[in-house]
C-alpha cells in the first residue's frame, strides 16, 4: 500500500504547479481553491541519533517543503474559507477622557484578492463602531452587520480602505487605575494612537508603548499628516503587531515610575485524565515586585472551566469574561503584594476521545511566566494512542497521587508549552444486577434500589447511572464490597466513587434511595426506570412496587408488562414484581382512594346490517370496597340520545334511571344511578338502532372514575356487507382458526383501555365489486446451511380488500413449519397439488383488516455445499401481485458469494481480499491443517467442556431452591435463577444462558411449562431433565444456549447422548439457523417469534455473527441464484494467480519500466467495471502488480 500512494504521489508530483521563473500572481479563479488538510508531525531528534531515526524516511525535495509551509501558513489564515479576505493594517485613533477612549476613528485597510464579493469576519470586536465608510475617489457607507451565529460581518467587494468612529469604556480598579480589556478585530499589524494628560502613562501586557514623535511628512495640500495635540496632553503609541488582545492600564506617571519592577509567575499544572473527563489542579504562585495586585488574569485552553480558586484556603471571585477568548479574572480581597502568594485553582474540561486534543491549560496575562511544569495522570481506564510534546521535555515522574494511573511530568520552556494526545476510553465489563423496591403513597414515591455490581475482568473505580427525571437523590450506602467515597448528582447523572474497585473477586452491593413527587395522583411505567448504568455491558433490572393501606393503584395499558413471580404474594404488601423492558415504560399507573371504588368491565357489540347499525352495550360494575350508587359513563363518537337503558337480570327488584348530561365535548356522556346501591356485580345494558349505509364510527365507553376500566369490542356484518376498518389505539384480537368454515365469518375483535385515546370507523364497500387484495412486498431471507439445508424466512405484506384466503405455491419437498399472521401463530393448513411439483396452502387473512403482515417460516433441502456450487433456490410464489420482491442470503462461515461484502466499494474491489472482515486467520502455504482445509472434511466437531461440573453443580441448586417452599418449578424460573447464582458467584469462567425460543416452541416447551413437581424434586437430576427433553446447552462465544437436539443442524441427533456441548470457533452460535434468543427473565409464553422484545438485554442481533449476507432481487422465474465457493480453496487459487502475477509483473517492470504504470490504471480499471465472479482474482493481479 505505501508502494501505490507513493506512485500516486509521484504521477501527482509530475504535473508542475508554476513555471521557473514565473512571478506569483492572482489567479485566474479564486473560487476554485479548495481548503485542504495539511497533515504534518514535528519530530525532535538529537544529532546523535539522526541516522537512526531517518532510517526508512524519504528524503522530500526543498521545492516540496517550502510548498507545504506556504499552504499552512495560508490554511492557517484562512477563515471559513474567505483568506483572501484580510485586513492588513488597522490604526485606531482616540482621546482619553476620564474613563473613555472617544472621539476615535478606526482606520483598516483591506485587502481582497476574489472576483466576487464576500464576508469578512470582524472578531473579535469590544469596541463601538459608528457610521463606517469606504473612503477614496468617493466615500460610500460600508455594510456591516450581525450574524445569527455570534459575530460580525463586513461586506467587501474590493480592495480599499474603511473609515468609522469608535469608543470603549474602562473600569477603574482599587489603585485608582483605569483598564481597559481591548479586543480589536484580526489584522496584520494594529497600531492605537491615544492622547492623553500629561500627568498619565500606558501600561500594556502586550505590545511596545512609545511616545508620539512628529513626523515631517506633509499631505498635497501642504499641511502636516499628524493632527493637533490639545494643550496638556501628550500622545501615545502603542504597537500590537499581529496581537489582536490586550490589557490596557492608564496609571499616573509617578505611580509608574515607583514600580518599574514587574511581577513573575511560577505554574505547577497537575492534570487528572479519566474516563469521566479532564481536572485541573494548579499551584500558581505569584512573586509582585512592583505595585500590589488587585486581580489575576487567567487565559484558559479550550474547554476549560474554572470551578474554584483560593488564596490562603480563602475563596476568590471568579470574574467570566464573556468574550470568544476563555478568560477569568481572579479577585482578590486585599491586594497581593510581596513574593511566595500560592493561588490554587482547580478546574475540569471534558475528555475528546477518539480524537487528537491538545491537553487545555493556562497562564496570566498581567505578569511575567518564570516557569512551570505538568504533571499528567492518566487513569488505567484511558488507553494511550498518541502523546506528542511541544516547547517541554520530560523529566522524572513525580509519585502518583491517585490509584492505578501513570503520571507524565515535563519541564514547560514556555507558557505556550503543549500536550497533544489522542485518548481512547478503555471498554469496561460492568454487570449491574438492579433490583428497586418502590413505595407509593398519595403524593410521593419512595426507593430503594439495590445494585449488585461485578465484573469479569478489569477494576472499576467509579461509575454512572442516569437518574429519570424528577427523582431525587437522599443518600447512596455501601451493602456489601467497596465502600462509597463520595457520589455527585449533575445534569441528571449519578456519579459514584468508591474506596476500592470492583473486580470479578470483590462485588459490590450499593443502596440507593430516592424520591420523587407524584402529580395528579397518576404516574408512567417509565418513571419506574428509577436508575440505568451508563455503559454497562450487561444489566438486568427488577422492581417491586408496594402502597400505602389508605389508596390503591390501578394500571392502564398493561398488556405488555412482563410480571415476575413473587413469594408469599398473598400475604406481602407487594401490589406487583415487574420486569424493567418496554412493556413497563408503555403502562400508567393511577392512585385512587379507596372510598368508593368500582371496577368496570364493557362490551359493545356492533351488527351492520344493509341499511341499520345495531348496537349493544354491556356495562358490568364490579363495587370494591363501599356500595356503587350512581355510574358516570361517556360514549366517545356518538351523538345518540334513545339508548335504551335496563338491568341484564329482569328479576331484580333493583331499578335504574338513566339521563344523558348534555354540553359534553366528544360525544354522549351518560349518568346511570340506582334506586338501591349495590353490592354485589351488576350488569347494565343498553342497546340502539341507527340508520345509516355510509361510514359509521363505533362508539367506546369510557369510565374515568372506575378504578379499573377495560373493554371489548365485536364487529359483525351481516351476510352480503362488506366492511372496511380503520382502527387507532385499539389492539385487534383474533379467535383460534380451526377450520375455513369458521374462519369466514366476518367478525373483528378488539380491546382497549379507558384512558387510552383510540377510535373504530367503518366504511361500507361495495358488495358487487370484486374482491382482491396484493402484496406491497416481499422479504425473503435464506439461512444457507453447509449440509445443503435452507431455511426460509418470508414475509409478506399485504394490502387485503375483503378476501378470505392468501395462497401461496411452495416446492413439494418443503417443510412448512409456521405460520403467523399479524404476530399471531395460526394453525398451518393442509397443502393440494398444483403443477410444476408445488403445493399451494390456501392461508386464512382477517376479512376486515385491510393491511395484514404474514410471515411464512419452512425448510428445503438442497445439495451439500462442496467448493464451487450454485445455488438455485425457489421461493414462495404468491396468487396475487407482488410490488417488489428482495432476498437476503446467509452464508454460513467458510463460504462465500461471488464478489461478496467487497464488491459493494471501490476500495473493497481494488483491495477486497486484503480487507475483507473475518476472524479467521489468513491461508498458511506451510501450515498442513490449511491445505487439509482445502481437500479435507469441511464438517466442524463439538466436544464437551472442561467445566461442565461447575454448570451443573450451579444448575442443580438453582434446581433445588426454585423448588423450595413447595413452588412449581418451571423453565424459566429455573434458568434465571441460574444465571443470578452464576453472576453472584464470582466464577467469571461460568457463562450465562440464553434461551432458544424458536427451537423450544417447536419442541413444544413454553416458559410457563412444568418441569417437575415440588414433591418429586429431590428424587430429579437436573443432567437427566435435560436428557429427558432432548435439550441440549451449546456453549459457544461465552454463553450457553438452551436449545432441542432437533434444532441443531450440525448434530447428529441421534448420537448425541451429552447434555451440553461445546462448538468450534468455525461455528458460532447463531448457527441454530433463524433462532432468536432472549434472557430467561425475557422468557414468557406471550413472546413469541416476532417479538421486539424479543432481544432485549442479550447477545443476539439481527444479524448471524461472522456469517456474510448477500442480498438482491428476486427474477421473473420465482428462484434465487447465487454461486458459493469454498473460501479457503478459493484463496489458494487466488494466491497462485498473485505469485505468477508478480513474476510478470517484475519481468514488465525490468524490461519496460515505463509501461508499468499504464498496466497498473487498466488493471485497476478493470477491477472497477469487472463482474462478481471474476474481481477477486483480477484484484489479487491488481495487489502484484502494486
Amino acid at each position: 500500500l505505501a508502494i501505490y500512494v507513493l506512485l500516486c504521489a509521484r504521477i501527482a508530483l509530475a504535473q508542475p504547479a508554476v513555471e521557473p521563473g514565473e512571478p506569483l500572481g492572482k489567479p485566474e479563479k479564486v473560487e476554485s481553491k479548495q481548503p485542504q488538510d495539511i497533515l504534518y508531525r514535528k519530530v525532535q531528534v538529537r544529532d546523535a541519533d539522526l541516522d537512526d531515526v531517518l532510517n526508512g524516511y524519504i528524503p522530500l525535495e526543498r521545492d516540496r517543503f517550502n510548498q507545504l509551509l506556504s499552504d499552512i501558513y495560508d490554511s492557517a489564515d484562512e477563515d471559513g474559507g474567505m483568506s483572501m479576505t484580510r485586513i492588513t493594517s488597522a490604526r485606531y485613533r482616540a482621546i482619553l477622557r476620564q474613563d473613555v477612549l472617544a472621539s476615535g476613528v478606526a482606520t483598516w485597510s483591506i485587502r481582497h484578492n476574489g472576483e466576487e464579493p464576500s464576508l469578512l469576519s470582524v472578531k473579535p470586536l469590544a469596541i463601538s463602531l459608528s457610521q463606517p465608510q469606504w473612503i477614496g475617489d468617493e466615500e460610500s457607507d460600508a455594510t456591516l452587520g450581525w450574524k445569527a451565529n455570534g459575530t460580525w460581518k463586513l461586506l467587501v467587494s474590493e480592495s480599499g480602505e474603511l473609515r468609522s468612529g469608535w469608543s470603549t469604556r474602562g473600569n477603574y480598579n482599587r489603585l485608582g487605575d483605569v483598564r481597559f480589556d481591548l479586543a480589536l478585530p484580526n489584522a496584520e499589524t494594529t497600531t492605537l494612537i491615544i492622547d492623553m494628560a500629561e500627568t498619565l502613562v500606558p501600561v500594556l501586557t502586550s505590545g511596545v508603548v512609545s511616545e508620539w514623535q512628529p513626523s515631517e511628512d506633509v499631505q498635497p495640500d501642504g499641511e502636516s499628516v499628524d493632527l493637533p495635540i490639545e494643550e496638556g496632553m501628550r500622545r501615545w503609541v502603542i504597537e500590537l503587531g499581529a496581537t489582536s488582545r490586550s490589557t490596557l492600564l492608564v496609571r499616573s506617571a509617578t505611580a509608574q515610575k515607583s514600580s518599574q519592577k514587574v511581577s513573575f509567575i511560577t505554574e505547577n499544572l497537575r492534570y487528572t485524565i479519566s474516563d469521566v473527563g479532564i481536572n485541573l489542579d494548579a499551584l500558581l504562585t505569584v512573586d509582585v515586585n512592583g505595585d500590589p495586585l488587585d486581580r489575576l488574569e487567567l487565559l484558559l485552553g479550550d474547554g476549560l472551566f474554572v470551578r474554584t480558586a483560593t488564596l490562603d484556603q480563602q475563596r476568590l471571585a471568579v470574574d467570566t469574561h464573556g468574550d470568544e477568548q476563555r478568560s477569568v479574572d481572579l479577585i482578590f480581597p486585599d491586594l497581593l503584594s510581596g513574593p511566595g502568594n500560592e493561588i490554587r485553582v482547580s478546574a475540569i474540561a471534558p475528555l475528546l476521545a477518539n480524537q487528537q486534543f491538545q491537553l487545555p491549560g493556562l497562564t496570566a496575562a498581567n505578569v511575567v511566566w518564570r516557569q512551570g511544569q505538568q504533571h499528567v495522570s492518566i487513569s488505567d481506564h484511558i488507553q494511550i494512542n498518541t502523546l506528542d510534546v511541544l516547547d517541554a521535555v520530560p523529566i522524572t515522574p513525580i509519585e502518583p497521587w491517585t490509584e492505578s494511573s501513570l503520571v507524565r511530568s515535563y519541564q514547560m520552556n514556555q507558557p505556550s508549552a503543549r500536550v497533544l494526545m489522542q485518548l481512547t476510553r478503555k471498554e469496561t465489563d460492568l454487570r449491574v444486577l438492579q433490583h428497586s423496591v418502590v413505595r407509593v403513597e398519595s403524593d410521593d414515591m419512595y426507593a430503594d434500589c439495590r445494585l449488585d455490581l461485578s465484573t469479569s475482568h478489569g477494576k472499576i473505580y467509579d461509575f454512572q447511572v442516569t437518574l429519570q427525571s424528577g427523582w431525587i437523590v437522599d443518600s447512596v450506602e455501601m451493602i456489601s464490597g467497596a465502600d462509597v467515597e463520595s457520589f455527585t448528582v449533575l445534569n441528571g447523572v449519578l456519579s459514584i466513587e468508591l474506596d476500592d474497585p470492583i473486580t470479578s473477586e470483590l462485588p459490590t452491593e450499593l443502596a440507593v434511595r430516592c424520591r420523587r413527587a407524584v402529580v395528579n395522583s397518576r404516574f408512567n411505567g417509565s418513571d419506574l426506570r428509577i436508575l440505568e448504568p451508563v455503559d454497562a455491558s450487561d444489566t438486568l433490572a427488577t422492581g417491586s412496587l408496594s402502597v400505602d393501606p389508605s389508596i390503591r393503584l390501578s394500571m392502564l395499558n398493561d398488556s405488555g408488562l412482563q410480571r415476575v413471580p413473587t413469594a408469599d404474594e398473598d400475604v406481602s404488601p407487594v401490589v406487583l414484581s415487574y420486569r424493567v423492558n418496554h412493556g413497563l415504560d408503555i403502562t400508567e399507573f393511577r392512585i385512587q382512594d379507596l372510598d368508593s371504588l368500582y371496577a368496570i368491565q364493557s362490551i359493545t357489540d356492533v351488527l351492520f346490517e344493509s341499511f341499520v347499525v345495531r348496537e349493544r352495550f354491556s356495562i358490568s360494575v364490579l363495587p370494591e370496597s363501599n356500595p356503587v350508587e350512581r355510574v358516570e359513563f361517556q360514549l366517545s363518537g356518538t351523538t345518540a340520545t334513545d339508548i335504551q337503558w335496563q338491568l341484564a337480570d329482569a328479576a331484580s327488584t333493583n331499578q335504574i334511571s338513566a339521563q344523558l348530561i348534555p354540553g359534553v365535548v366528544g360525544g354522549g356522556r351518560w349518568e346511570v344511578v340506582f334506586r338501591e346501591p349495590v353490592t354485589e356485580p351488576t350488569i347494565i345494558i343498553g342497546s340502539v338502532e341507527t340508520r345509516t349505509d355510509g361510514p359509521y364510527t363505533v362508539p367506546l365507553i369510557r369510565v374515568p372514575d372506575a378504578s379499573d376500566d377495560s373493554g371489548r369490542v365485536i364487529i359483525s356484518a351481516q351476510q352480503g356487507v362488506r366492511l372496511e376498518l380503520d382502527s387507532v389505539g385499539v389492539i385487534s384480537e383474533y379467535p383460534e382458526i380451526v377450520s375455513q368454515q369458521e374462519y369466514s365469518q366476518e367478525k373483528a375483535f378488539f380491546r382497549y383501555q379507558s384512558n387510552q385515546p383510540g377510535s373504530i370507523r367503518v366504511n361500507r364497500l361495495d358488495a358487487s365489486a370484486r374482491r382482491m387484495h396484493w402484496a406491497w412486498s416481499q422479504a425473503i431471507l435464506l439461512t444457507v446451511n453447509p449440509h445443503g439445508e435452507v431455511q426460509h424466512d418470508e414475509t409478506f405484506n399485504i394490502e387485503n380488500n375483503g378476501d378470505q384466503f392468501f395462497s401461496v405455491q411452495l416446492t413439494e419437498n418443503a417443510e412448512l413449519q409456521s405460520v403467523m399472521v399479524n404476530g399471531i401463530s395460526i394453525q398451518v393448513p393442509p397443502g393440494h397439488p398444483a403443477s410444476e411439483n408445488r403445493m399451494v396452502f390456501d392461508l386464512p387473512l382477517p376479512p376486515l383488516e385491510r393491511f395484514v403482515t404474514l410471515q411464512l417460516r419452512y425448510r428445503t433441502d438442497h445439495s451439500e455445499l462442496s467448493r464451487i456450487t450454485p445455488l438455485r433456490v425457489p421461493v414462495a410464489v404468491a396468487s396475487c401481485l407482488v410490488m417488489r420482491s428482495n432476498w437476503t442470503v446467509a452464508v454460513p462461515p467458510g463460504f462465500e458469494s461471488a464478489g461478496g461484502i467487497a464488491a459493494n466499494s471501490l476500495s473493497g474491489r481494488l483491495f477486497g481480499p486484503w480487507i475483507r472482515r473475518t476472524e479467521n486467520p489468513p491461508f498458511n502455504l506451510f501450515n498442513g491443517e490449511d491445505w487439509q482445509g482445502v481437500f479435507g472434511d469441511l464438517k466442524g466437531r463439538t466436544a464437551t467442556p472442561a467445566f461442565a461440573g461447575g454448570i451443573a453443580a450451579e444448575l442443580e441448586a438453582a434446581l433445588r431452591d426454585e423448588g423450595a417452599n413447595d413452588n412449581p418449578v418451571t423453565w424459566a424460573d429455573w434458568f434465571a435463577r441460574y444465571n443470578r447464582y452464576v453472576s453472584r458467584s464470582g466464577n467469571g469462567h461460568l457463562p450465562f444462558c440464553l434461551i432458544d425460543i424458536v427451537g423450544l416452541e417447536h419442541a413444544g416447551i413454553t416458559a410457563s411449562a412444568r418441569i417437575v413437581s415440588a414433591r418429586t424434586i429431590d428424587n430429579t437430576n437436573a443432567t437427566e431433565i435435560l436428557k429427558q427433553h432432548d435439550l441440549i446447552l451449546l456453549l459457544v462465544d461465552s454463553k450457553l444456549v438452551l436449545t432441542h437436539k432437533d434444532s441443531v443442524l450440525e448434530l447428529d441427533s441421534d448420537g448425541v447422548s451429552s447434555w451440553i456441548l461445546e462448538t468450534e470457533r468455525s461455528y458460532p452460535v447463531d448457527f441454530l439457523l433463524g433462532s432468536q434468543y432472549l434472557l430467561p427473565t425475557d422468557w414468557s409464553d406471550s413472546h413469541g417469534r416476532f417479538d421486539a422484545r424479543a432481544i432485549e438485554s442479550s447477545d443476539a442481533t439481527g444479524e448471524i455473527a461472522q456469517w456474510q449476507y448477500v442480498s438482491g432481487s428476486l427474477t421473473s422465474d420465482g428462484h434465487v441464484n447465487v454461486r458459493l465457493y469454498h473460501e479457503t480453496t478459493n484463496l489458494a487459487v487466488c494466491w497462485a494467480v498473485f505469485l505468477i502475477s508478480l513474476g510478470g509483473m517484475v519481468w514488465l517492470g525490468v524490461r519496460h519500466q515505463d509501461r508499468l504504470l499504464y498496466v497498473i490504471a487498466a488493471l485497476a480499471a478493470l477491477c472497477i467495471v469487472a463482474p462478481n465472479l471474476m474481481f477477486p482474482v483480477l484484484s489479487y493481479v491488481f495487489m502484484a502488480s502494486l
